[in-house]
């Protein structure tokens, strides 16, 4: 009897149990994304071609680990400062924000001054810098009109945290639809006037990270995550499992696309250039990429949601760690990416191309990480944590547990 009633009884209920439940202030699926989006940047930017490229995407899908990190950092950063400006003050909400962007301006600043110094390997950095003197490159540093491979979305971040108290400000006085106006219609004038619309300033040695373009999806995430309570309130469990079906269906349709694309005939390949200059650029992140982003990003976390017993069981032991010290992992494969290469040079070694070679590689920058943040190595003292960069971008990168 008891079996024909749970027979009876439908998919989604007899499913309600594997669903992730809040029991703690921190949303730990957040921490999740954000670990699977810094996973795969140290799989993509160390070494080269490998067989966990089918796992990543290799940065060559139709959207990568920036866009979604980007997307669950702008969500974060809404709900936490939106709780914030709610339960304490504005005043505090906004002071916080700024502090978030000084550390990050700080660690910008190291970073770019070491990368210039050491030469990180893919910045192109040389012809930016190319007869100009060591005071006018420190000072192109300092006012953030230099930066270089892997350090630009460290700038990109500084900067989206000085604006984002305005659109936090915007948003407690009841004037979202100015925040979600003002973002799109910057997206929309750089896909049409790129020239015109680089905001605030031309930075040398930035290639990708376009701020005009890639803000609105922080900006996007920071709206959802400001009113996620009243978004929650209005997603029935009904809902939330037709969107998940839909999501994997397309996101399903998206990878055999892209696998056709890549193992395809000349024309694929040909098709495949045509939709990723017109289509998916990463540089200007055009609509596709866009609605690929929020396809990607809405399977993920409705995955999570749904399925999070079991996903967390085999994979958070591994990826909640590097979601939760986020900062820190992914300044830790920049120092990876830059330690790699000149060691290699030191020892007179050349590392070999093979795929098995970059495979290993990957799984041991991984790895090291991995290690590292479990054993604390650099972290700081109980002493020092309210000076660390660890410390102060807690809430809005989950770079140290609450």
């Amino acid at each position: 009897m008891l079996w024909s009633m749970r027979r009876l009884m439908p998919l989604g209920d007899r499913l309600e149990p594997l669903a992730y439940v809040a029991a703690e202030a921190r949303d730990l699926r957040f921490d999740f994304l954000r670990g699977v989006a810094v996973l795969a940047m140290v799989v993509d930017h160390l070494a080269g071609p490998s067989a966990l490229y089918l796992v990543t995407g290799g940065n060559r899908f139709f959207t990568s680990a920036a866009e979604i990190f980007l997307i669950v950092s702008g969500v974060v950063a809404g709900q936490v400062y939106g709780r914030i400006a709610k339960r304490q003050s504005l005043g505090i909400a906004l002071r916080r924000l700024l502090e978030r962007a000084g550390t990050l301006y700080v660690l910008t600043l190291g970073l770019t001054l070491t990368a210039t110094v050491l030469g990180m390997p893919g910045s192109g950095a040389g012809g930016h810098l190319a007869g100009r003197t060591p005071f006018e490159i420190l000072w192109s540093i300092l006012t953030l009109h230099q930066t270089t491979y892997l350090v630009d979305v460290m700038l990109l971040y500084t900067l989206l945290l000085l604006v984002a108290p305005a659109a936090v400000l915007l948003m407690h006085a009841g004037r979202t639809w100015i925040v979600v106006l003002g973002s799109w219609l910057l997206w929309g004038g750089y896909q049409l006037f790129p020239g015109q619309s680089e905001v605030p300033w031309t930075i040398a040695g930035n290639n990708l990270f376009h701020f005009a373009a890639w803000q609105v999806l922080f900006f996007s995430g920071l709206v959802l995550g400001y009113h996620r309570k009243r978004l929650s309130a209005a997603l029935s469990l009904s809902s939330q499992w037709s969107l998940l079906v839909a999501s994997a269906v397309a996101c399903g349709a998206l990878v055999l696309l892209f696998a056709a694309i890549q193992s395809g005939s000349d024309s694929l390949h040909a098709l495949a250039l045509v939709l990723q200059e017109r289509v998916f650029a990463k540089s200007d992140v055009q609509i596709g990429r866009l609605a690929v982003s929020a396809v990607v990003f809405g399977f993920l976390f409705l995955s999570l949601t749904r399925f999070w017993v079991p996903v967390r069981t085999a994979l958070g032991w591994l990826v909640l760690p590097l979601g939760q010290n986020a900062l820190y992992a992914y300044t830790a494969h920049i120092a990876l990416a830059l330690a790699l290469p000149l060691l290699a040079a030191q020892a007179h070694f050349t590392i070999p191309g093979a795929a098995e070679v970059n495979a290993l590689v990957q799984v041991s920058g991984v790895a090291l990480i991995w290690l590292a943040i479990r054993l604390r190595v650099f972290f700081p003292t109980a002493a020092a944590a309210r000076f660390s960069v660890a410390s102060e971008t807690a809430s809005l990168l989950g770079s140290s547990k609450r």
